[in-house]
């Protein structure tokens, strides 16, 4: 299991510059996601809950931080 903080740096240290836009849609997809892992599912609003979907799409490896 993976921290939010592990996964952005390991997006941000790729060097490689066909990442490059890979590594930009990555980085979107955390910026301000810290509250749509730690609330609960049934208390997010619309738009963390589709935050909290795209977050499963491209980070599988990032676990939701509540129980």
């Amino acid at each position: 299991m993976l921290s939010r903080a592990a996964e952005k740096r390991a997006v941000e240290a790729q060097k490689n510059k066909k990442q490059k836009a890979g590594k930009e849609a990555k980085l979107e997809v955390l910026k301000r996601s810290k509250y749509s892992l730690l609330k609960n599912e049934e208390d997010l609003t619309e738009i963390q809950k589709i935050k909290l979907e795209a977050i499963k799409e491209t980070f599988p490896n990032l676990k939701k931080c509540s129980n």
